[in-house]
């Protein structure tokens, strides 16, 4: 008989909402067929409609571009952006004309949508206040209120000072949503100090993913010293230097210069990352770009109500986890926590595309010693069963979906 004692949420079959990836179009460059097809039935869409600026003659103005974004059909969250210069060199007492220009863009944005058949959910503002005018954030959470859900991106600045990090944690609240952006490429323990500073915010959030392809030529002392973003159907993810456009290839790169591009599998690393960090505020990620045709798989399609089934059943010193989606739903990578008392670590490693990493009083430690693991397997499709053996019959065993 076994002494395992499985967690009383293992009974039966586990369900949960599937987090989502939205997506991020920035820019006033139309979305053509072919990218609003990949868009549609997405997770969230969010698209830059209008940019608060200030014009020759020094007046702060709305410049909307909603009219071009191309979202016939699509429901998508207009996002308004105070341009950099503004956002630097503006007085105190223009944050009031600040504010009435970014309603502007917002309603215009709601109305331009309407024109196409496009729905507007609510709202996002990308302002990119210094650091010692984070007030001003609360401030303008509270003139745009009547956009719901409200959200706002962050700057990772803003979550590293402590006394920064007070201070937004007040201004925060007004609104539905916060993104922190990560603006390079970040390493796994990068995203986990970003993911507790943002659990300790207190609001449902985002994490704001990279997703460049850039050119990049190095000066005579070596450093980076000038960049040209290049368009994402120009990559496929084994590109290195060639593009292939009507039949012929062509040189992307020019003598001195490197191309930089975050790849679909780093893509799926930091997604699925942080899609396993266990918090109820957590509401997965949003990438700066759609998903191109070697991308299936990681961005999950809340919109198509897609639901994670699974089980996890331990016997004869081995657990059975069982995870399925429904059929016809699109793929999505998915993990689960196991936490096991006294197992001495598995016998051998779970077959590939499935992965297990092994974690100590939530350190990462040797497989031997770990009191839980977290079972990843990239793009679910349908229903799969992996069975992980242990070196001795575990006194406990505990599973998790880690999939929201």
């Amino acid at each position: 008989m076994m002494r395992v004692v499985l967690a009383t949420t293992l009974l039966a079959q586990a369900c949960a909402v599937a987090p989502d990836t939205a997506v991020w179009r920035w820019g006033a460059d139309p979305i053509d067929d072919t990218g609003r097809a990949r868009l549609d039935e997405r997770g969230p869409i969010f698209v830059q409609t209008g940019r608060v600026t200030r014009d020759r003659a020094g007046t702060i103005r709305c410049v909307s571009f909603a009219e071009r974004v191309g979202v016939r059909g699509l429901r998508a969250t207009p996002v308004v952006q105070l341009a950099g210069a503004l956002a630097r060199g503006y007085r105190d007492d223009e944050l009031g004309a600040i504010v009435a220009a970014a309603r502007r863009c917002a309603d215009h944005a709601g109305r331009a949508f309407q024109k196409v058949g496009a729905r507007a959910v609510g709202l996002q503002i990308d302002f990119d206040f210094p650091t010692r005018r984070l007030a001003h954030l609360g401030r303008v959470a509270a003139v745009l209120g009547g956009f719901r859900p409200l959200s706002a991106t962050l700057l990772p600045t803003w979550l590293v000072s402590p006394a920064a990090h007070r201070e937004l944690r007040a201004v925060v609240q007004s609104f539905d949503l916060v993104v922190p952006m990560v603006f390079d490429e970040p390493s796994l323990a990068n995203l986990d100090v970003m993911l507790r500073r943002t659990d300790a915010l207190g609001v449902a959030y985002r994490i704001g993913l990279p997703a460049f392809a850039e050119i990049r030529r190095l000066d005579a002392k070596g450093r980076w010293s000038s960049f040209r973003t290049i368009a994402d159907d120009m990559l496929s993810d084994a590109a290195t230097d060639w593009r292939v456009a009507k039949g012929s290839t062509k040189r992307l790169t020019r003598p001195g210069e490197e191309l930089h591009a975050v790849r679909a599998e780093q893509l799926r690393t930091w997604i699925a990352h942080v899609h396993a960090h266990a918090s109820r505020l957590n509401r997965g990620t949003i990438v700066f770009r759609a998903p191109r045709r070697d991308e299936a798989g990681l961005f999950a399609s809340a919109n198509a109500a897609t639901r994670i089934t699974f089980s996890c059943v331990a016997r004869d010193g081995a657990v059975d986890v069982t995870m399925a989606t429904p059929r016809g739903a699109p793929a999505f990578d998915v993990a689960v926590e196991i936490r096991v008392v006294e197992a001495g670590g598995l016998i051998a490693p779970p077959p590939p595309p499935w992965s297990v990493a092994h974690f100590c009083g939530g350190l990462p430690c040797g497989p031997r010693r770990a009191d839980t693991l977290v079972l990843r397997r990239p793009v679910l499709a349908n229903r799969e069963t992996v069975q992980l053996a242990f070196r001795r019959e575990p006194r406990s065993v505990a599973c998790r979906l880690l999939n929201r």
